[in-house]
């Protein structure tokens, strides 16, 4: 049994106090976020608890100036196995909120004639104004479709959840309640979460090369917004997984040190 799993809960959450932060809380403070490269790698995980690789993940976080207005950058390539191709996506995050201003997911050096499955696009676009977005799909032959929709609210992005988490005052025994929702270039309607985040314990992560680093370990569930049910994307008995998050972040550390459920472990890369 993975170890960050251990605690996971697979009930549903009793009733607690604990604050809905709506996006523009003052609660959520980016100014906790510090610039960072790093490198994940990602296994899944087997009935028996294996782990198969799964490729890896390159990350990195920057402030930058768009527009006259300070945004989050965050560039993500993702590395499957032995494949020539990268899946890059790139978020441009409010950088005194972290509401998502645009999201790009892409595909990067895919092989000449490779093509791609039918109906799978090569670039996708989705572009915010608080709860209202536009969704560009741009497919191998040149061809374009446009849609448009609107949540209930602004919510944060699932696609960064790790970075809200770690802008929150983490502390023993912290619950907090996050509008959330899968508004990347592949939204569905219905993928909208509050996602229930819990500080379970503060522990020392192993980082390798006999260093390891203050971290928190934090739960989380996946709870419908109107009946709260659970309705992880994993199924009804799936728990959200928990992130390891630095405690003080340092050294050009990402804060989001691991992520693992029942089906997927990333964990930061380790020096050889």
């Amino acid at each position: 049994m993975l170890p960050s799993l251990l605690c996971l809960s697979l009930s549903l959450l009793p009733a607690d106090d604990a604050p809905t932060l709506e996006v523009g809380d003052s609660s959520v403070r980016p100014t906790r976020l510090e610039e960072h490269a790093a490198t994940w790698t990602q296994a899944a995980v087997g009935t028996a608890g294996e782990l198969t690789p799964g490729g890896e993940i390159r990350e990195e976080t920057a402030r930058v100036r768009k527009g006259g207005k300070q945004i989050i950058l965050r560039r993500q390539v993702m590395q499957p196995p032995n494949q020539p191709f990268q899946q890059v996506t790139i978020h441009e995050l409010d950088a005194k909120t972290l509401a998502p201003l645009s999201i790009e997911s892409r595909i990067e050096n895919l092989p000449e004639g490779a093509g791609l499955p039918p109906g799978v696009p090569l670039r996708v676009k989705s572009t915010w104004d608080g709860a209202d977005y536009t969704i560009s799909r741009e497919f191998s032959d040149g061809s374009v479709e446009e849609s448009q929709g609107s949540l209930d609210k602004p919510r944060f992005d699932l696609g960064v959840a790790g970075l809200v988490i770690a802008a929150l005052p983490l502390k023993e025994d912290y619950v907090a309640h996050l509008p959330i929702a899968s508004i990347g270039p592949g939204r569905n309607p219905g993928q909208d979460w509050t996602l229930v985040a819990r500080v379970v314990e503060e522990f020392d992560y192993d980082l390798g090369g006999g260093k390891s680093v203050q971290a928190w370990l934090v739960e989380t569930d996946w709870l419908d917004p109107l009946t709260g049910e659970n309705t992880s994307p994993g199924g009804e008995e799936s728990s959200g997984g928990a992130y390891t998050v630095v405690s003080r972040p340092k050294g050009g550390l990402p804060h989001v040190l691991r992520y693992a459920n029942e089906s997927v472990v990333i964990d930061l890369a380790r020096p050889e």
